[in-house]
């Protein structure tokens, strides 16, 4: 919808009547926005599937598909980010535009900050579930240092020794 203020006062609007007769620009926001949708509907199937709760495989198929569930809702919120940031450099382009008329000047609003926040949400969940499901026994954990009375985890010769239990 497209609306215009007049001097009078009066406000008149104007629906689009198809979708083909939006500008490119929000064609692309759409396509973009509904691939988004997609690839987090599809990381959630993956992710519920690869949890450590579920009765499905060995736990490194699990962690295999919790991994790539992390990577694409990492994707999905990259995917989101392009039409937000598209959208909002339209926003200040036109409203630092002399030759754009006051009542096409837009502001940013709402919905743009809560676009920005989602994405944020879905590429640091994303990453976190990506690095966090790494196959049992596929970790590597570091040593610094020699073998210490302090530091039971290193042997006598400041090999690294399996633990014991794993917590969650």
């Amino acid at each position: 919808m497209n609306c215009l203020s007049q001097t009078t006062g009066q406000i008149q609007c104007k629906t689009h009547d198809s979708t083909l007769a939006l500008p490119m620009s929000a064609q692309a926001a759409r396509g973009l926005t509904v691939l988004s949708l997609l690839l987090c509907l599809l990381a959630l199937i993956l992710g519920v599937a690869g949890a450590k709760c579920t009765r499905y495989g060995t736990q490194a198929s699990k962690a295999r598909l919790a991994g790539i569930a992390g990577v694409l809702f990492l994707v999905a919120g990259l995917a989101y980010l392009i039409p937000i940031c598209w959208t909002a450099y339209a926003i200040i382009r036109d409203f630092y535009d002399p030759n754009v008329a006051a009542p096409f000047k837009r502001e940013l609003g709402p919905a743009l900050y809560l676009g920005w926040g989602a994405c944020l949400l879905l590429v640091v969940g994303g990453s976190l579930l990506h690095v966090g499901s790494s196959p049992p026994g596929g970790r590597v954990l570091p040593v610094f240092g020699g073998a210490t009375k302090d530091n039971p985890q290193t042997g006598p010769a400041g090999e690294v020794k399996q633990q014991e239990k794993s917590f969650v």
